[in-house]
């Protein structure tokens, strides 16, 4: 049996949030950040591999907005890392974070 020991750190999975930014289905690209892997950086990754887990087109990503995703985050590089079991992210619950329940943007601007 393979256990998390056996696994270099670097090729680990890990649950975490992931925020898209944009796609565009002529690039076959999607822009997203990787939270767990770096809250700063925006990322450029396949697109028909989120439409093909997710099961949502392209604008179905976009106003998903918040997806969840088991990502190797201790990866040095970008290109490294490897996503698995994408899905959309639940809804938070109202009051989570000691607001209340508002919109946001994909610009960070309350809607």
């Amino acid at each position: 049996m393979v256990t998390d020991q056996d696994v270099p750190r670097a090729q680990r999975l890990c649950a975490t949030p992931i925020e898209v930014i944009n796609a565009n289905e002529m690039t076959d690209t999607i822009r997203i950040v990787v939270v767990g892997w770096s809250i700063d950086e925006h990322l450029t990754a396949r697109l028909g591999q989120f439409t093909m887990e997710t099961g949502l087109d392209t604008e179905g990503l976009v106003a998903a907005h918040w997806l969840e995703a088991d990502v190797n985050i201790h990866a040095l590089r970008a290109e490294d890392l490897r996503f698995q079991d994408i899905a959309v992210a639940p809804e938070l619950p109202t009051g989570f974070m000691g607001t209340a329940a508002t919109s946001i943007d994909h610009d960070g601007e309350q809607a």
